[in-house]
This record gives structure tokens, sequence and C-alpha cells, in this order.
């Protein structure tokens, strides 16, 4: 007879909150934020073809060269990436048990988190959001498919740019943005 597998838990996902201290993420069902790091495939797909596969790893090397800061409490931040409405953005964040109280929600309005952010804001965003959510599916003829849907799985990529520079996006996360930008 068969054992009677037990259910796998949920992949944990992760919010983000600004507030004085800083950016800080913590478990929620929204999946605003990830701890910087890409996978890489052992072998070319349709969807992930050798040219995405070069780039996915010089977008690494990219992040792991930034220096981590080393002032005082820097020891606790995570290299970052966090969804600001539906572009990522690289940031320093602290993971916390829970949601600190205050500060900016990552779905607060567009005009808030470009302002509280410090983000450029592009000329394509004074109109809204440019991309809505998107989620996606591998066809069995392996073409990778993204929808609209009321949840982000899927990621037009154009990362964000600071206006100015902060604790949580700093020179070395600037630099590395323009990099990956170029790349």
């Amino acid at each position: 007879m068969a054992r009677k597998q037990k259910p796998k838990a949920p992949a944990k996902t992760y919010d983000w909150r600004l507030t004085a201290g800083g950016v800080s993420c913590f478990e929620s069902s929204k999946s605003k934020q990830v701890v910087s790091s890409f996978w890489e495939v052992y072998s070319a797909t349709l969807f992930h073809d050798d040219a995405l596969s070069r780039a996915t790893r010089k977008v690494q090397s990219i992040l792991e060269a930034i220096p981590r800061p080393n002032g005082k409490g820097d020891g606790k931040r995570q290299l970052s990436i966090i969804d600001v409405a539906g572009r990522p953005f690289l940031v320093w964040a602290r993971s916390v048990r829970r949601m600190p109280t205050g500060g900016t929600k990552s779905d607060a309005d567009i005009a808030r988190l470009v302002r509280s952010l410090k983000l450029q804001n592009p000329a394509s965003l004074e109109k809204g959001p440019s991309e809505p959510a998107r989620q996606w599916y591998l066809d069995s003829d392996g073409i990778m498919h993204c929808f609209v849907k009321d949840f982000a799985g899927c990621t037009i990529i154009h990362l964000w740019e600071a206006a100015a520079l902060t604790a949580w996006h700093t020179e070395a996360l600037a630099s590395a943005t323009k990099e990956i930008q170029a790349a």
C-alpha cells in the first residue's frame, strides 16, 4: 500500500514597507520582494535561450560584485529586489518578523511610491503604471506565455532608477542598476 505523502507547505512570499528605518521585508501573502538571485538553466530552451542565459549570468555577476554596506546595523540588510508598481527596484532591506506600522506600503499609489522611494518618474508613468500585473505558464510546445492577472508572476523587465541616493538605494546599487540596464 502506498504511503500518503504529506502535502508540501506553500513557498513563503514576502512584501515590503518603507519606514523611517529604511525598507523592511516580511512574510506576507503578497509576493512583492525577493532576495536578489536568479535561477539559471542547465540547457537552452525556447523561452530561455543562450542569449538570455548569458545575460542572466552577467546580471548575477553584477549583483554578486556589489559591495555590502558596512555601517552600524548594515549586516542585517540583504540585497533585495522589490516590486514597485510592476517594476523591479534594487534595495538594501532588513528582514523583520512583523509588518512595520506607518510609512509607505508596497501597494500605495504610484505618485506616493515614486516620491517616498525617491524614484525617477519616467514620462511613461505619468499616466499611471504602464504594465499591468502578469502571470505566466509554459505551454507543451515550450513557449512561455505571460498574461494579465490580478497578481504578478511575470515581470516585463526595466529596473527603476533612483532620482537620489538613499540608505536603501546606495551609489553601488545605482551603479549596478545602470550596468544591468545596459546589459
